[in-house]
């Protein structure tokens, strides 16, 4: 287990080694390990036995302090290499639909934002509904099968509009701040560093301990806040531009030709 730990309980067997790095190795009596066990703890200080023992019951405060803030931001930054890679490979292979989406976000992000929220509150119980008529008719049972690949489908459109509304701030801070990097990757790796970059800061200052809690507390709580409102905006935007393509479509299929001139 990396930045993690492991549990193993009273029935476990393990024939080899047992290694966590960045975590614990807790076992519940009964549990073998025939192997090794090896425990790295990457935790900073636990200002709960060395500075203030007495605020040890405080829940809030003991995230700060047993769970250790290096891994939190060892894990922060991997997500943020990781978003920027899959953005990349989103706006490769789904340039045009990113770059509408980014369209979308800067002509009108309030609009967008709602339609995203109102996506992610109807998500579960439509799919919930859905699933139970499938269940229910004999024709709908095979179409179950493709309720995952349906689910899939909308995350991949998920992460296309959050690469088009990391691409519009972005976009946004080039032309505010006069950087002279080239449109396209750099806008959309900038606009991924500028969402979370409120979570880096607060696990930052969550690496001095008790005496910078509140401020990463408050920084970590806007940048959850901000991230979600980035997925929403783009999700917004790429279904609203997935809706405004089919009203056209049919509009052109419903246009009557004018009649012909003897």
């Amino acid at each position: 287990s990396v930045l993690g730990s492991v549990d193993l309980g009273e029935k476990a067997v393990v024939h080899g080694d047992v290694v966590s790095v960045g975590g614990r190795v807790n076992r519940t009596p009964g549990a073998q390990v025939r192997g090794g066990v090896t425990e790295v703890s990457l935790s900073d200080m636990d200002w709960r036995v060395h500075g203030a023992p007495f605020l040890g019951g405080l829940g809030v405060l003991s995230l700060f302090g047993g769970l250790g803030a290096v891994p939190r931001l060892v894990g922060t930054t991997f997500r943020l290499l990781l978003l920027m890679l899959f953005a990349s490979m989103a706006m490769i292979l789904a340039r045009g639909s990113v770059e509408g989406s980014a369209h979308r976000v800067g002509d009108n992000p309030v609009k967008a934002a709602l339609v995203g929220l109102a996506a992610e509150l109807l998500f579960v119980p439509v799919l919930v509904l859905t699933c139970i008529v499938l269940a229910i008719t004999i024709i709908g049972i095979p179409l179950l099968f493709l309720v995952p690949f349906a689910v899939l489908f909308l995350m991949l459109l998920a992460l296309a509009g959050f690469t088009g509304t990391a691409l519009a701030i972005g976009q946004w801070a080039r032309r505010r701040f006069g950087l002279g990097s080239a449109p396209g990757f750099p806008d959309i790796w900038i606009g991924i560093l500028i969402i979370l970059l409120p979570t880096l800061l607060g696990r930052l200052i969550g690496l001095s301990g008790i005496v910078g809690w509140p401020i990463s507390l408050l920084l970590l709580a806007a940048g959850t806040g901000l991230e979600f409102l980035a997925w929403s905006t783009g999700l917004g935007a790429i279904l609203s531009n997935i809706f405004s393509r089919w009203q056209a479509r049919r509009a052109v299929r419903t246009v009557v030709p004018p009649p012909a001139v003897p």
